[in-house]
């Protein structure tokens, strides 16, 4: 996907803007003609896309809601086989299932990830750059969308029990309360809803086991192998790979990347993460996935993820996730 956003993105955020500002005018300042009909694959440089929602924004202040309006009218039908996989999943554990990977297909600028807590099921987004109002906007009618569509596929009950950005607040939360109908954390860690399991695990209104297979089987085959991931994921995967006989070297998972170490260091670069945190990233993933293992020691979990004691192990734990090895095991 090019560098930007597909114009009906664009076109959404401008029909739902203040009726206070002139729509042709916000389509010019965007380089676009009002009277014609762009093709869906039309890309609107991302820069241009933040301006516009800054641009709304302003006008909006205190309570800004023109995102929201536009993410309350998107369905599981304007995003095609990726939707429909989406509806047609089981439980929304299933929706979420591979649409890490599916949502490339709309959005290749941020990385998503599902991550389970005792405290919920998260829905990780991140996206690092530009450090931008318009960005912050982005990301939080990211999320809405995705409450949109989980309320189509589950119903419109679906409730997140907190959402959270890194960002600071904006402007009046508000909006944002009343729309997910949950609090708002600002200057978190990262971007996430987080569900109850009780949510994640309920049936879906109109699931179908085949039919989610059917399209969830024809979205990997069209996005092909995984070299297509971002390349964050591609050096957290090869990472994960390699734990068992320590944390590999830059130069190693460059190699098996078909790179050089110094290309690897600058495209993290430009991601705003670094080698480093992404090999605590699979460590981590590596950790969680084989604690949830009764028939694997800590002892054998630390060597897995790469550690010669134990005892480093367990420090690095409870930095990765507020508590020790043990501890997370006992409360799955």
């Amino acid at each position: 996907m090019a560098d930007g956003v597909s114009v009906l993105f664009y076109n959404a955020m401008v029909a739902h803007a203040d009726p206070s500002l002139d729509k042709a005018e916000l389509m010019a300042f965007g380089g676009l003609d009002p009277d014609t009909d762009y093709p869906p694959d039309f890309i609107v440089p991302y820069t241009t896309y933040f301006a516009l929602l800054e641009k709304i924004a302003e006008a909006e202040k205190p309570e800004i809601r023109f995102y929201l309006r536009t993410c309350a009218n998107f369905c599981c039908d304007h995003f095609g086989a990726v939707g429909l996989a989406w509806r047609a999943a089981p439980t929304l554990r299933k929706s979420f299932l591979r649409m890490d990977r599916h949502v490339r297909e709309y959005n290749s600028a941020a990385t998503f990830r599902v991550e389970e807590h005792d405290d919920g099921y998260y829905w990780v987004h991140e996206r690092f750059s530009p450090q931008r109002t318009g960005m912050y906007l982005s990301c939080e009618g990211t999320m809405a969308t995705y409450l949109t569509l989980a309320r189509e596929a589950a119903g419109p009950h679906v409730q997140p029990l907190r959402l959270q950005f890194r960002h600071s607040q904006i402007a009046s939360d508000k909006p944002l309360r009343e729309y997910f109908g949950c609090d708002v954390v600002f200057d978190a860690d990262y971007d996430a809803m987080v569900f109850s399991y009780d949510q994640i695990d309920a049936p879906n209104l109109k699931g179908d086991e085949s039919m989610w297979s059917f399209f969830t089987d024809h979205l990997d085959q069209k996005m092909g192998a995984a070299g297509d991931a971002p390349l964050d994921l591609r050096v957290v995967d090869e990472v994960s790979k390699l734990l068992s006989e320590g944390p590999p070297t830059m130069e190693v998972v460059a190699a098996n990347l078909g790179m050089g170490a110094r290309t690897l260091q600058r495209r993290l670069s430009e991601m705003d993460t670094s080698f480093q945190s992404l090999v605590d990233q699979a460590r981590k993933n590596v950790a969680m996935k084989f604690l949830k293992v009764p028939n694997y020691s800590l002892n054998d979990v630390a060597f897995m993820t790469g550690f010669s004691e134990q005892s480093a192990f367990s420090r690095a734990f409870k930095r990765w996730a507020g508590q020790t090895p043990g501890a997370y095991r006992a409360g799955l």
